[in-house]
C-alpha cells in the first residue's frame, strides 16, 4: 500500500508551540490514535503537545515513512531537500504560497517536485488540509472534528470542502478508510489516488472533490477500469459558462464547458453529484448496500404525501413505481388494516407500527418484483427514527436481497448502518444516481464494448503524419485548414466524402463545373477565403448550378463580393437526406470530444446535441446519435422513410477515433453529414490544427 495511506512512521515538521496553529493541531491529531512512530522536528527540538521532537529529520532515531510538512513558504524547499536526504519515502506540504499565487510566487510547484523527486519521494499537496489513514489509526489534519473509521475514501481538492465533508460524515456515521486531500496536485494526484484505492480492501466507494482534471485522457484510462470495480462519486466544481472561450465553431460552442466534463464521466462511469449533500447522500446508501440492480422501486410507508412526492421524484429520475401483483398485495394485507393502500405506493396509514412497517418492507424486498425499496414516512410518535431504523435493522443492510433506505419528513438523519434521509425525495433521486452506475456497467461489461476496437483497419500513424504534413503547410493564420487538406485527411480517415474539386481562376472553375455536371447533374460553388467559417451566412454558398453559365456568374459574384478570394470549392449536391453535425475538439478539462447535433444551418438554434468522450465504438456511437431528441428523423416519422442510421455511427466512430489519435487537430467538424437511405455524406467540413499539441502524446504507433 502506499506510504501515503498507511504509513508506519510520520515525522510533522513546523509543529508550533501556539495550539491554534496547523503544525502544533497536525501533532496532536496524529498522537491521538496513530500506531505507527510519531515524532515533531523544529529548531528547539521540542516536543508538541506530547509527541517527542528533535532538531532535525537527520535524529530522528526511526526511518520516515511519511513527513508532514508545515513551515514557511520560503524554507520549504529546502526541507524537502533534507527529507530526501534523510530517506523519506513521501512528503505532505501543508504549507501555502507556490503557484496558486502565481507570479507572486517565487518557487513553483514544480521546484517543489522536482526537489522529491530527485530522491525518489512521492509530494502531496502544496496547500493541503493533510491526511487521513484509518488503517494505522493516523488523522494527519488540523480538524477539529476525529474522523469515524469505514468504506468511504475521500480525495478532495479543497481543503474547506474537505472540513465541511468530514464533519458532515462523521454526524451522519459514514466511516473513512482513507482522506486525501490534494491541494495543488503539483504530484500525486486523483489519478493516483484512484489507482491506490481500486486495489485497497478497506475501501469500498470512492469520493472526489475536483475542481480540474489535470490529465484527463488518463482519468478515463484510470476511471474506467476502477469504475468497473468500485463505485466513483465525484462533484466536480465549475459549471458556469464564464469561462468558456469564444466559439469558433458550432463544435466548440456546443461542447461547452461542463458538457465536456459530462462526457467525459459518462465514459468513465463516474457517478456525477451536483451538491455535497448528493454526495454524503449517495455515499450513505452504497456504503453498506449495494446499488439497486434495476429502476424498479417500491414506496412504502404511512402517509399519502411522502409517497407522492417520491412517486414523481422517481419519475422524473427515470425510476419506475410498478404496481405490485395480486399475490403480494394480498401478503401484505395479512400484515396491516384492510384499509391500506397496497398497488405502489404502499400506503399503510398512519395507525402502523414500525414491526408492521419492517414486516412488509421484508416481504417487498425479497419478492424479486422490485429493485430497491423507499420507507417514506412521518413521524407521529415520540422516537418514530429510532424505532423504525432499529425495526428494520434487525439484519444487516448488506444481507438484504435489495437495497432499502429510510426516509422520516421532519427528523434530521441519524446515524445508522442504514441511509435515512430527511425527504423521501432526496432518497429517490440517490438511489436513481446508485442506478446509473449499474447501467453503466453493463452496457461497458465485455470486449464486445471496448471503443480501443477499430471496426475496419485503418492506419491512424499514417493518418497522424498526413494532419502534420498539412499542418505545417497551412498558410491560415487561425490555422484552418484549406478544404483540399480536410478532404485528404478525412478520406484517409475512411470519411465518405461529396465528390469535389477546387479552382483557383475562372477558367479552372469552368473545366470543374464541367467534369462534375457530367457525373451528378447539379453541383455547389463555395466561396473559399481565409477566415470565412459560415459560408452561408455570408453569402458564399450558391446551391443548385446546372449548367456553366450559371457557375460562371456564381464565381464573378464571389469575387466581387470577397476581395480575399483565393479559390471556389466546386462540389457534387448531395441528393435528400437527414442532415447532422458530426464535430471533434481536444478540450483542455475533457480531453479528446466528439459532438453529434441536428445539423445543417439549424445545429445551434434547435440546440439538439448529444457530446461523448473519443473514441467510440460503432455501436456506442450509434446509441449516440439514436440519443437525439430529433432521432425520430432518421428513424422514420409521419410517414417518411428512415434512413441509414448504421452508416451515420460508422462515420461518428470513425470521427471519435481521428480526434482520439490525432491530438494536432484540435477542432473540427462536418456540417452537414446527409445521412440518406443509402448512406451517409460528409458534405461540408473544417479542420484546424496546432502542430504544437504534439507534446499530449508522442507520435507513434496507438
Amino acid at each position: 500500500m502506499r506510504p501515503y495511506l498507511a504509513p508506519r512512521s510520520v515525522v510533522v515538521i513546523g509543529a508550533g508551540q501556539e495550539p491554534s496553529s496547523p503544525g502544533h493541531r497536525i501533532a496532536a491529531n496524529a498522537r491521538r490514535a496513530y500506531t505507527g512512530d510519531l515524532a515533531v522536528v523544529r529548531p528547539d527540538g521540542a516536543s508538541i503537545a506530547g509527541v517527542p521532537g528533535y532538531r532535525s529529520i537527520r535524529d530522528v532515531p526511526f526511518a520516515v515513512d511519511l513527513a508532514v510538512i508545515a513551515v514557511p513558504a520560503a524554507v520549504a524547499p529546502l526541507v524537502i531537500e533534507e527529507c530526501g536526504q534523510a530517506g523519506v519515502h513521501a512528503v505532505v506540504v501543508i504549507t501555502a504560497g507556490f503557484s496558486e499565487q502565481g507570479a507572486a510566487s517565487g518557487t513553483t510547484d514544480a521546484d517543489l517536485v522536482a526537489i522529491a523527486h530527485r530522491s525518489g519521494m512521492r509530494l502531496l499537496g502544496p496547500n493541503c488540509f493533510g491526511i487521513i489513514a484509518p488503517a494505522v489509526g493516523l488523522d494527519a489534519t488540523f480538524s477539529a472534528v476525529p474522523p469515524t473509521t469505514g468504506g468511504i475514501a475521500f480525495g478532495s481538492q479543497s481543503g474547506g470542502i474537505g472540513l465541511a465533508v468530514l464533519a458532515e460524515a462523521t454526524e451522519r456515521g459514514i466511516g473513512l478508510s482513507s482522506f486525501i486531500s490534494l491541494g495543488n496536485r503539483a504530484d500525486v494526484s486523483s489519478n493516483d489516488l484512484l489507482c491506490a484505492w481500486v486495489d485497497d480492501p478497506a475501501t469500498d466507494v470512492i469520493l472526489l472533490y475536483l475542481e480540474s482534471i489535470g490529465n484527463p485522457r488518463q482519468f478515463l484510462r484510470i476511471a474506467r477500469h476502477v469504475a468497473s470495480v468500485k463505485p466513483i462519486i465525484v462533484l466536480k466544481a465549475g459549471r458556469s459558462t464564464s469561462g468558456r472561450r469564444g466559439a469558433a465553431s458550432h463544435t466548440a460552442s456546443l461542447a461547452s464547458d461542463d458538457a465536456a466534463v459530462e462526457a467525459l464521466f459518462e465514459a468513465a462511469g463516474v457517478i456525477r453529484v451536483d451538491t455535497l449533500e448528493e454526495m454524503l447522500d449517495l455515499a450513505q446508501i452504497l456504503a453498506h448496500q449495494p446499488a439497486p440492480a434495476g429502476p424498479r422501486l417500491a414506496l412504502i410507508g404511512n402517509s399519502g404525501g411522502p409517497l407522492i412526492l417520491a412517486a414523481d421524484a422517481a419519475e422524473a429520475a427515470g425510476m419506475q413505481v410498478p404496481t405490485l401483483s395480486e399475490g403480494l398485495r394480498s401478503r401484505i394485507l395479512e400484515r396491516v388494516p384492510r384499509a391500506a393502500a397496497t398497488s405502489n405506493p404502499v400506503d399503510l396509514l398512519a395507525t402502523v407500527g414500525p414491526s408492521e412497517v419492517a414486516d412488509v418492507v421484508g416481504i417487498v424486498a425479497s419478492s424479486g418484483e422490485v429493485d430497491a425499496v423507499v420507507v417514506a414516512s412521518v413521524g407521529v410518535r415520540p422516537h418514530e427514527d429510532t424505532n423504525l431504523d432499529d425495526a428494520l435493522n434487525g439484519s444487516e443492510p448488506a444481507a438484504q436481497p435489495v437495497p432499502v433506505v429510510i426516509s422520516i419528513a421532519g427528523i434530521p438523519a441519524r446515524l445508522s448502518k442504514r441511509a435515512v434521509f430527511r425527504y423521501s425525495e432526496s432518497a429517490v433521486r440517490a438511489l436513481s444516481r446508485a442506478y446509473g452506475w449499474t447501467r453503466w456497467k453493463e452496457r461497458h461489461a465485455g470486449a464486445a464494448n471496448d471503443p480501443a476496437t477499430s471496426e475496419e483497419p485503418i492506419d491512424w500513424l499514417a493518418v497522424r503524419r498526413l494532419v502534420r504534413s498539412e499542418a505545417q503547410a497551412c498558410v491560415d493564420p487561425n490555422r484552418w485548414l484549406s478544404p483540399d487538406a480536410g478532404e485528404r485527411i478525412l478520406y484517409a480517415a475512411g470519411v465518405h466524402l461529396a465528390g469535389s474539386a477546387i479552382a483557383g481562376s475562372e477558367s479552372e472553375m469552368g473545366e470543374c463545373v464541367a467534369r462534375l455536371l457530367a457525373e451528378t447533374g447539379q453541383v455547389v460553388m463555395k466561396a473559399i477565403v481565409p477566415g470565412l467559417l459560415h459560408k452561408t451566412d455570408a453569402g458564399g454558398v450558391i446551391l443548385n448550378i446546372a449548367d456553366t453559365d450559371s457557375a460562371v456568374a456564381a464565381y464573378r459574384s464571389f469575387v466581387e463580393r470577397f476581395p480575399a478570394l483565393t479559390g471556389v470549392l466546386v462540389q457534387e449536391q448531395v441528393g435528400a437526406g437527414v442532415e447532422l453535425l458530426v464535430g471533434a475538439r481536444q478540450d483542455p478539462s475533457a480531453g479528446p470530444l466528439v459532438v453529434v447535433a441536428a445539423g445543417g444551418i439549424e445545429a445551434e438554434l434547435l440546440a439538439d446535441r448529444v457530446v461523448r468522450a473519443a473514441p467510440l465504438s460503432v455501436d456506442q456511437a450509434r446509441s449516440m446519435v439514436l440519443s437525439l431528441h430529433t432521432a425520430p428523423r432518421l428513424t422514420g416519422f409521419r410517414g417518411r422513410p428512415g434512413v441509414d442510421v448504421d452508416a451515420a455511427a460508422l462515420t461518428v466512430s470513425r470521427i471519435s477515433r481521428l480526434v482520439s489519435a490525432v491530438p494536432e487537430l484540435v477542432e473540427f467538424e462536418i456540417n452537414p453529414l446527409v445521412v440518406s437511405a443509402t448512406g451517409a455524406c460528409a458534405v461540408d467540413a473544417r479542420l484546424r490544427t496546432d502542430i504544437g499539441l504534439n507534446t499530449v502524446r508522442p507520435l507513434r504507433g496507438n
